[in-house]
């Protein structure tokens, strides 16, 4: 299952577990930063994204959907842009007129929550995806992706991952 992280002997599974280890492993600078009712906030965001809206496009629901439901091409194109738009319209709304919103999902530093955002709006984007449905999001995938650090991961710039372990 993706994502992976191997570190050391040891191999971890799952977005949210994966990055709080790192953040557990790594503490400085914190992804999850701030008090519990902040580190809340920020663990709430990430999680619309990863389990509202990642399963949307996972090859194992695709594959349910044409192979068990007889979804065609176009019905389920439709089917991941209607619950797409709807986890989208979820995120914005948390975000939108929240005064923890700011540079970033939460405050002016980077947390799990924009790493989860642009993981999962980089996808779309890169499908063309109209975002001016959602500025707040789009404001804050392009303040994400103007850092080298998330402009350096772009998954266009990464070595085929299975290619390297062979």
């Amino acid at each position: 299952m993706v994502p992976t992280l191997i570190d050391g002997q040891r191999v971890y599974r799952k977005s949210l577990a994966i990055l709080e280890y790192l953040d557990e492993s790594y503490p400085s600078p914190s992804i999850l930063p701030g008090s519990n009712r902040d580190r809340e906030r920020i663990r709430s965001l990430a999680q619309v994204m990863v389990t509202d809206t990642s399963p949307l496009v996972s090859p194992r629901v695709l594959t349910h959907l044409r192979e068990e439901l007889g979804l065609g091409k176009g019905a389920r194109k439709e089917w991941v842009r209607h619950w797409t738009a709807q986890s989208l319209q979820a995120l914005e709304s948390l975000m939108v007129d929240n005064p923890a919103t700011a540079r970033y999902c939460h405050g002016d530093v980077v947390t799990m929550a924009d790493i989860c955002l642009v993981s999962q709006v980089y996808g779309l984007a890169q499908q063309g995806w109209d975002l001016s449905a959602y500025p707040t999001i789009d404001r804050i995938y392009r303040n994400c992706m103007a850092l080298p650090a998330f402009a350096d991961a772009a998954p266009r710039l990464q070595p085929d991952a299975l290619a390297a372990a062979r």
